[in-house]
């Protein structure tokens, strides 16, 4: 199977003092998805695990947005086989 996020990010908002807001960095949040009962093709939208990494308690979650991504099969395809045919000599 092959997951492909339909975006590289997510808006996410978050509570916190506003003199300690200039510190946070993309490094301390943390998206997460669990996809692994998703077994069909398809596009999908999921609620993403959000998580702060790194900072005090004086931050919070306010919200995020779910996450798209969709599921395709991935086909191995076999290199064509060299045909030695005695009409090509």
């Amino acid at each position: 199977m092959k997951i492909k996020l339909n975006k590289d990010t997510i808006r996410v908002t978050i509570r916190g003092y506003e003199d300690e807001m200039t510190n946070v960095t993309p490094d301390n949040i943390k998206a997460t998805l669990d996809v692994s009962s998703f077994k069909e093709d398809g596009t999908f939208e999921q609620t993403p695990k959000v998580t702060l990494q790194e900072l005090n308690n004086n931050f919070s979650i306010v919200s995020f947005e779910n996450a798209t991504f969709t599921v395709s099969k991935e086909v191995a395809q076999k290199p064509p086989e060299n045909n030695n045919n005695s009409e090509n000599n």
